[in-house]
């Protein structure tokens, strides 16, 4: 492989030679000019390329629904969609399920209708998610901004005419072949409707648990650092506050267990909490199941000692600042789970 990739993904399943889907695994990847190529992942042979675009430069790609949907994502930017139109495309996505590769939507997310304070989007599990300055993040119906904004149905391979009544450049061509590339399929002229939004510091947010919860970081005024809270009811649940543990040399990170169970990790510099989610009658509450620790609580206990004299008095002894350093456990610098060997291993 020649041209540089900028991004890869792998799916289980792929294409066969003649191009239709089939068992043999394949590797999605997005070139640095412009092109969406398919390769078998064993024989390395290209399965099928796909022209995007020469005006949006897409830059990211992950799959926006596990093994269905990818979706590629282009630099942020400020410019004018074309000179007449007074409107200012953010970023712009590009959808395409891949049993069979087919394009599900290219849109613009406009400043103009979605704020002026966007530091960022994404396209996730079929939710379209804005991020505000403010720490606001919004979440809207992706799938219903597809049925109901739809305003050019293309496939690729085939011959199109662009329209221009959108405001969008005119073009004819081949979807997806030089020069055409992928025309905008979605005309996004009014604000969808908001399914829900919330507020998280540094825009931090995770999904999970059963029935769905999500946690979140309060204002960093607040002492505790994460917030575990249901999503029917957007409240914090019982037992929800994660406070930052102590002797934090690193920032602290929590989500979902990697099992899908109901089960939360929180990870601090010193220890591994894990969290189950119980629900009961509709109210939820967080029940610590296990702690590592990596305090040594051997020489935690040999460093209390204190020699007392006859009389009972204790002797109170210098303290270097070796010894000081020598309380603070060494630091957390990773974790992984194995699903398979079910091991959780720091």
């Amino acid at each position: 492989i020649h041209d540089k990739s900028l991004e890869a993904v792998v799916c289980c399943n792929g294409w066969i030679s003649d191009g239709e889907f089939g068992s043999t695994p394949c590797l999605i990847t997005l070139k640095a000019d412009g092109w969406l190529v398919i390769y078998g992942l064993y024989s390395g042979q290209v399965v099928k390329k796909v022209y995007l675009s020469r005006h949006y430069k897409f830059r990211h790609l992950a799959w926006e629904s596990d093994l269905q949907r990818v979706v590629l994502k282009s630099i942020r930017s400020d410019r004018a969609i074309n000179a007449i139109a007074d409107r200012c495309q953010f970023v712009t996505f590009a959808v395409f399920t891949v049993d069979p590769l087919e394009l599900t939507a290219l849109f613009h997310v406009e400043k103009e209708l979605f704020g002026s304070d966007i530091v960022d989007a994404a396209v996730n599990q079929h939710l379209l998610v804005i991020f505000h300055r403010n720490g606001i993040i919004e979440f809207f119906d992706f799938d219903s901004i597809v049925a109901t904004h739809t305003t050019q149905h293309v496939r690729l391979f085939e011959p199109f005419a662009m329209q221009d009544s959108s405001g969008y450049q005119s073009m004819d061509g081949i979807v997806g072949e030089q020069p055409l590339g992928i025309p905008a399929t979605i005309n996004l002229s009014s604000r969808p409707p908001l399914l829900f939004q919330l507020t998280s510091h540094q825009n931090h947010v995770a999904f999970g648990g059963n029935p769905y919860h999500f946690i979140r970081c309060p204002s960093p005024k607040h002492r505790d650092l994460f917030h575990v809270c249901s999503l029917a009811s957007l409240q914090l649940i019982g037992n929800g506050q994660l406070e930052r543990c102590e002797f934090n040399l690193e920032d602290d990170y929590a989500f979902f267990h990697p099992d899908s169970s109901n089960s939360v990790i929180h990870v601090g510099s010193a220890a591994i909490h894990c969290y189950d989610i119980i629900t009961k009658q509709d109210k939820s509450e967080l029940s610590e199941r296990f702690c590592i620790s990596m305090r040594s609580t051997q020489s935690e206990s040999q460093l209390s000692e204190l020699p007392i004299t006859s009389s009972g008095r204790q002797v109170k002894r210098l303290c270097n600042l070796k010894e000081a350093f020598n309380k603070i456990p060494e630091p957390i610098q990773a974790i992984d789970y194995e699903d398979e060997l079910q091991l959780f291993v720091v």
